[in-house]
Formats: C-alpha cells, structure tokens, sequence
C-alpha cells in the first residue's frame, strides 16, 4: 500500500454539485482533478443512468452546469476561437453550451453581451443569471477603450471594501440580478446594479432577493429583501436594511401560498453571529414572526476540508418543505422543514453531507462517508465510484473519535490519528491542528493534510474547542473573549490526549493552523513553548491592521471583538498576538500568499518581523497570485510546495 504524499491529491476525482434531470433519468455531477501541467484544474459533467456512471464532456471546461426543461444540460465555456479573441480584446462575453444526456458535441447555445454567472432555469423561456457589473468600466467603443486601459496606471477606490478574498478588486463592481428570455434573446435588469446582489431565490417566475446598499462608498452590513414576480415586472420590498440579519444572507423564496420564509437572526442573544432561525413574513399584513426555532446550522455547509472542489445546493424548497442542510456536532445531515413547523429526523447518514438535490421521492447527495473522498449517494447507497481505485492503492488512517469534558463542563469533541505503520511502545512527534473559523469545525471526514502527516509518521490532534459550529449558539459564544476559553480547551485537549496515547512524545509536539487556526498558532506560541514547532498559515497577527486591511474589515472586528480600535484599542490590542510577541519562543513557519485579501499580507509580514526582533528561528513562505484558499483550491504546483514547506519544517524541528 502507498503513503500519501503531497503529490497525492493530484489523482483526486473532486466530486461535486448533484442534480437530478427534469424528467428524473439522470443524475449529473462535476468531477474536477488537479493538472499539473497546466497548474490548474479540470472539470467535466458526468451523468449517472441506473447506476452507471459515464462523462459526459472531455475538455476540462465544465465546472458548472445547469439542466433545461428538455433535458440537456448548459455550461458556459469559451470554445468557440472568436470568443477567446473577443475576451482577449477585452470584450465581455459570456458563452453557453449546450449538450444532450446522450452525448455528442457540445453545441453554442447563446451568448450574453456581459460577465455572467450562476445560470438557472426558471420557467418557459426564462433564465436567471447574475451579472459581475463593473461601474469602473466605461460604456465607450472598443478603441477608446483599448487606449484607457493602455494609459492606466493607477487604480482609483471610491467604495468599501477595496477587495474582496478569491475575487480581487471589487471596488466598483457590483452583482446585478438578471433575467434572460432564450426565445426572444431578451435580457431583464432586476436589481439596482448600483447595489450588490447578495443571494437569490425562486419559485416559477416568482423571485427574492437581497441586496446591500452603499452610503457614503461603504457597503452596509444589513440587506433590504425584495420580492419580483418576472411574469407582471411588480417588485415588493419586504424587508429594510435592520429589520432581520441574515447570516450568509439566506433568504429563501415564497412558501405555501402567500407566506415568505426568511432564515436570519435577529441578534438580541449572541449579536451578529447569532445562529439563523426560521421566520415567516405575510406580504399582505407586512407581519413577520418566528415560526420555527432552531438551534444547530441552517445551511451550513460541512466540517473543513482541504480534499473538495466544487459547491451545490445546500437549501432547496419542494412543495411544502424546505430542505436543507444543518451540522449537529461534527456530522452534516439533509433535513426539511414542513408546514407545521416540525423538522425531519435526519434524511442522509452519519457523516457529511456536502450537496444535495431532491426531486419527488429522490433525494442524492454528495458527501464524505467513511475514510472515502466524497462521491454521490442516493439512500445509504454509493453510486459513484470515482475515487474507489485510488483509495485501494494508499493507506488510510482513520481518525478515532475522543470525547472529554473541560473544566468548565462542556464536552468537547476530538480526535487522534495514529502515525502510519503505527508500533505501540514507539515514540512519536504529534502535532495539533487548530481549525478555521472560528465558527467552522473539523470532523470524521477525509482529510488530506492530516492523511499526509499520519504518514510521515506523525501523531495527529485535532478537536472542536468553544467557538466550533455543531453545538448552538451558548457552545460557540467566543466573541470578545478570543485566547480565552478557546485557548483553554485546546490545551486542555492535548493534555487528555497525551494521558490517553502515551506513545505521543510530548517533548516533541507541533502545532499548525490557518485563518483564526493562524490566529490561534500565533497566540499559542505567545502563551506557552510548549510546542516545538509550529506553521501559522492566513493568519491575524494585529487586530488593528485586520481591522483595516481585510476585505471584511472592521465587521469582523464588531463581530467578533464587539470593538474597534477608537472604541476601545487596549482590548483590540490585547486580542492581538502581536501584543504577546516578547514571549515568541517557538520555531515558526509564516505561510502568506499575496492576494490574500481576507487576512492581508501585512499580517504575516508582521508575525514573520516579530520573530525575528525576538531571535526565534523562524522562515516566510510568501505565495505569489494565491489567496485565503490556498490550502484547499490552489494552484496545484503551490499547493504541494506548502504540505512540502509544512512538513519539513515540522521534521526539522520534531525529529
């Protein structure tokens, strides 16, 4: 059997994104794998047909798709030699392919004079699409504007945030509802594209949406909810900027007869990271009430992972239920929400239910069961096989699920994976993985990361302190209290695990994470030399620069803190690393990548000179043209160089 290696996931078969046809015959997925030739990613449509499983498209330009009421199946690419002339000109066009079930060559369908994304059918003629409008993009002829962006040479911010992770520049540059009529080539402007369009849904020709304004250049935090009927053009607004927040902003369209059901909170308990609930607005009588309380993640998608690409449907409302997806403890399951309020037993199986689609009795879902990598699924049952053979060749270690109680009372969830050819009465080094989030978790699922440090021989650690989702909203109340009862529980899990595995050498432990994991390697190594090593990835190192370089800003900082740095700089001082930085003792690994516009370079710029100023031993990987997804969805030859950078300096360091 095979070790995994940093090489390995370029074999993946990054399976995603179910949806079952019209007619009820098919069932198509994305299936993506690593090209390490062209330091990207191939995706294609696969069709499952009385469980067998054929591709349908070869080329690697299929990573979304879209059926139609005949049953074939739209994708946009750029196939066709003058669109890709077209683009390089700097036109903006957005082409559509169409192909059968049946196979054959992909055939233009139509294209769109704009930069479109998230095609969907609604009904008769009518697709809706979202358009990237960009307000910096004069409306002048071809030439003229060849001859600006030849002249261009600076960038000019009148609106916040300047940027946004994975995206880029998006000062300027709204998302804008659409409507398309195929028959007649006719495109419908629904939202106000000088607002940004946050989330979409429908019913027939019957739509809500909610967008968030812009006063004074700023977008605003809170979102304004409208209806739109494509069939009269009448618009409705239902909800004002205030009256409901909503977490990812998950509206969700009109529900048995008159009524709008709206997922949000209304923070008087936890604030804005308040766990949605279900309310029910009457357009007739402007009432909005709670109509189903809920304590665990609505829509929330599963447990982190660096072994996914790909998305789909986490919420899908079918005559008078709302399904949708929901994270109790550590394990991702569809359920529904019926008319009398009452929410389902669980509809998958244990594990992690990634994407679903459901069409009268049919319920198939892609997710992670088992050691497997994710596949699609329809009752228990696994009808893709794309991953089997690769899963045959290597060895897998699978986690062993350890509970414990704190000090405090709450039982927290973790899990050892033992070193690949593990020899009981052997030392070996450990290390702690700290999760994302905080509001993320980690889970019984594939995790690449964690498999390749099993097999270069390490003990792994990893558990769901305070802040993790699963739990409600009393387990994952951390805000303003970062370092404290987090910290706590983290070292208060390793000490259990050290007492349970003895073969863990805890002289020779190391710790890593990303994101608020980044943030915590920074506070750990603040807080205790305990660890030998550690890798601090994406991470916030200065609250106060987090509060005014990232493309969430200073609504993170109110979010999480309750603070900025005017209100109250000591506590936003002292919630930063950075304060502790005499105390750095630890060999430390900064991982940044320079577009990175969640948790800004500056961040690890700073860790990376504090260690320094203090003599601790210390290296920056710096990647060029990666973000906040490095770790999960970047380019390929820069993700193997970072497990590579990670291991080895763990090894240096741990053995």
């Amino acid at each position: 059997m095979k070790r995994i290696t940093a090489e390995s996931f370029l074999n993946y078969q990054f399976v995603s994104d179910p949806r079952i046809s019209p007619n009820g015959k098919y069932v198509s997925f994305i299936n993506q794998q690593a090209d390490i030739q062209k330091n990207g990613y191939n995706g294609d449509i696969c069709l499952i047909e009385n469980e067998n499983v054929r591709r349908l498209t070869s080329r690697g330009d299929a990573k979304t798709a879209c059926w139609t009421p005949d049953n074939t199946l739209l994708f946009p690419a750029k196939r066709d030699l003058s669109l890709k002339q077209a683009e390089a000109c700097g036109e903006q066009v957005t082409a559509y392919y169409e192909i059968t079930p049946e196979g054959g060559e992909a055939t233009l369908a139509f294209t769109l004079p704009l930069k479109a994304k998230g095609l969907a059918y609604l009904a008769g003629d009518l697709y809706l699409f979202v358009r990237e409008y960009d307000q910096n993009r004069p409306e002048t002829p071809k030439e003229v504007l060849d001859k600006a962006r030849q002249d261009q040479v600076y960038l000019q911010f009148e609106e916040w945030p300047i940027w946004r992770n994975n995206i880029g520049i998006t000062s300027g540059k709204h998302n804008q509802l659409c409507l398309y009529n195929r028959r007649t080539g006719e495109i419908t402007y629904v939202s106000d594209q000088e607002q940004d369009l946050i989330k979409v849904s429908h019913q027939g020709k019957k739509l809500i949406y909610s967008t968030a304004a812009f006063e004074n250049g700023v977008r605003a935090q809170e979102v304004s909810v409208t209806t739109y009927d494509a069939e009269t053009g009448a618009y409705q607004q239902i909800l004002r900027p205030g009256d409901l927040w909503l977490r990812n902003c998950e509206v969700w369209g009109e529900l048995w007869g008159d009524k709008i059901l709206l997922i949000g909170s209304d923070g008087k308990t936890y604030g804005r990271s308040q766990s949605p609930v279900f309310w029910l607005y009457d357009p007739k009588t402007k009432d909005m009430k709670l109509f189903k309380d809920y304590e665990y993640g609505i829509n929330y998608r599963c447990a982190g992972n660096d072994a996914k690409l790909g998305a789909g449907q986490g919420m899908k409302v079918v005559g008078d239920r709302v399904y949708f997806l929901s994270t109790v403890n550590y394990e991702t399951y569809v359920r529904y929400l019926d008319k009398e309020g009452n929410i389902s037993e669980y509809l998958t199986p244990a594990g992690v239910a990634d994407s679903f689609d459901i069409q009268g009795n049919r319920l198939v879902y892609c997710g992670f069961f088992g050691d497997r990598l994710a596949e699609i699924y329809e009752d228990g049952k696994q009808l893709s096989h794309m991953n089997d053979p690769l899963m045959r060749e290597y060895t897998v270690v699978t986690p062993e699920h350890q509970v414990f109680t704190n000090t405090d009372g709450y039982e927290i969830d973790g899990w050892v994976m033992k070193p690949a050819g593990y020899q009981p009465g052997k030392k070996y080094p450990a290390i702690l993985s700290v999760h994302g989030g905080p509001r993320s978790l980690h889970g019984e699922l594939f995790y690449n990361e964690h498999q390749l440090w099993a097999a270069r021989g390490y003990f792994v650690l990893f558990c769901n302190p305070r802040g993790s989702e699963g739990k409600g909203d009393d387990f994952a109340h951390i805000w303003g209290r970062y370092g404290t009862i987090d910290y706590q529980d983290l070292m208060e899990f390793t000490d259990e695990m050290l007492r349970r595995y003895p073969d863990v050498d805890e002289s020779r432990l190391g710790v890593a994470g990303g994101s608020y994991g980044g943030f915590m390697v920074n506070w750990i190594v603040g807080h205790t030399d305990r660890f030998k090593a550690a890798c601090t990835q994406r991470c916030v190192t200065n609250y106060v620069t987090k509060c005014l370089t990232g493309d969430n800003g200073y609504t993170f900082n109110f979010t999480q803190l309750g603070t900025d740095p005017w209100r109250d700089f000591d506590k936003t001082w002292a919630t930063s690393p950075l304060k502790y930085a005499k105390d750095f003792k630890t060999p430390t690994l900064v991982i940044q990548s320079d577009e990175d516009y969640c948790c800004w370079a500056s961040e690890g710029y700073q860790m990376y000179t504090a260690l320094k100023m203090q003599g601790v031993d210390t290296r920056m990987c710096l990647f060029h043209g990666e973000n906040h997804e490095l770790s999960r969805s970047g380019k390929p030859k820069a993700r193997i160089a970072r497990m590579t950078e990670i291991v080895d300096w763990m090894d240096r360091y741990l053995k």
